[in-house]
C-alpha cells in the first residue's frame, strides 16, 4: 500500500512538472521564441516517463484488488 502512494505522489508531481514545461512552451509560442524547439524532447521525455508511471500504478492497483 506504501508502495502505490509513493508511486501515485510522485505520478501527481511529475504531472504538475509536465504541466508547468507545456505552459512555458505555449508562452514561448504566443511570444514568438524561435527556442521553443528546445522543450520539445523534454516534453516527450516527461511524457514517456509519465506514462510508464501510469502503468506502474495500475499495476500496483491491479494487485491490490486480488
Amino acid at each position: 500500500m506504501q508502495d502505490l502512494q509513493q508511486k501515485c505522489s510522485h505520478l501527481s508531481t511529475s504531472i504538475d512538472h509536465l504541466i508547468a514545461k507545456l505552459q512555458q512552451a505555449k508562452i514561448d509560442v504566443q511570444e514568438g521564441n524561435h527556442c521553443v524547439y528546445l522543450h520539445s524532447h523534454s516534453i516527450e521525455n516527461a511524457a514517456k516517463d509519465i506514462t510508464t508511471q501510469i502503468w506502474q500504478v495500475a499495476h500496483l492497483m491491479r494487485i491490490q484488488k486480488t
